[in-house]
């Protein structure tokens, strides 16, 4: 953990990797998202109050093969200036709980409004892009914290992401 709680970079367990694999929706060079309401518990779209701690949200829109509802289970960290959201495990409706790595936003976390109170984030909306990720807390620093970005070519990304994609 970081001096204020959030957590750090992180590798993908190698059982979430082949768990996605399986289902065909692991990482890829393309960081493509999936569209994700980030906590059932809050509608589909407006203001949300994130709380530090276990969170369960859900795919917005169907993605590859896995249809809308299907459920992501994860976690919360609101300590530092941005809301850290990462998700570690998925359930298609009527199935089982399957490991996955899988992250909001790929720049290191979602805007808060700074009157957020402690262990709380307020964020401007529940819809989020979330990635599958082969580890989490890869962001690219020559962009400002708490964008998103999503690249539409391998060669867009900076290189040294380019290179580790490739090997």
């Amino acid at each position: 953990m970081s001096p204020d709680g959030t957590p750090l970079p992180q590798d993908c367990p190698r059982e979430a990797l082949e768990a996605m694999a399986e289902m065909g929706i692991g990482p890829s060079a393309s960081i493509e998202s999936m569209s994700v309401i980030m906590d059932e518990r809050w509608g589909e779209s407006g203001k949300t109050r994130l709380v530090e701690g276990p969170v369960v949200g859900y795919l917005y829109e169907p993605y590859r093969q896995l249809p809308r509802r299907t459920r992501l289970f994860g976690q919360v960290w609101t300590g530092g200036e941005m809301v850290i959201v990462r998700y570690d495990a998925i359930q298609v409706p009527g199935g089982s709980r399957r490991p996955i790595c899988a992250e909001a936003d790929d720049s290191g976390g979602q805007e808060k409004d700074p009157a957020s109170p402690r262990g709380v984030a307020i964020i401007p909306d529940n819809v989020a892009a979330v990635r599958l990720v082969a580890r989490y807390g890869e962001i690219d620093p020559s962009r400002p914290p708490g964008r998103l970005y999503i690249y539409r070519d391998i060669n867009d990304l900076p290189p040294k992401v380019r290179e580790r994609l490739k090997k």
